[in-house]
């Protein structure tokens, strides 16, 4: 027979194990793994919005390649996963609005179309 919650004779709030520490759920640490489906949604949803905000100026290979890039360099070194996703994407955010002040501050100049693609210099100045 189950007692319910009501009824039941233990003490409210957390329950004591054998040696006297508190029970955890997961052995007292927290999952720090990504989670890959939401990693993907949270990448997918960053990248329309910076797709909206900067197709205007910059290529849309450009804008999606600058997500990736940024996902990739701080998953290499990331202890946390938790809020890489969002990490990333203000990392590309940061990457775009510079090329993108460039790319407008180059097409009047130059008399240039006003979407920009990547050129060889950009990739360098994406790493940095």
């Amino acid at each position: 027979m189950t007692s319910h919650v009501m009824t039941d004779p233990r003490p409210a709030g957390r329950q004591e194990g054998a040696a006297g520490a508190p029970r955890r759920g997961m052995r007292g640490g927290l999952p720090t793994g990504p989670n890959h489906i939401v990693h993907a949604h949270v990448l997918g949803r960053a990248t329309d919005r910076l797709l909206v905000q900067y197709g205007d100026v910059l290529a849309e290979d450009l804008v999606r390649g600058t997500v990736q890039q940024a996902y990739r360099e701080l998953e290499a070194t990331a202890r946390l996963h938790t809020f890489l996703p969002v990490l990333a994407a203000r990392v590309a955010e940061d990457r775009l609005r510079r090329l993108a002040r460039e790319a407008r501050t180059a097409a009047p100049a130059t008399g240039a179309a006003t979407t920009a693609t990547v050129p060889a210099a950009a990739t360098t100045a994406l790493a940095a």
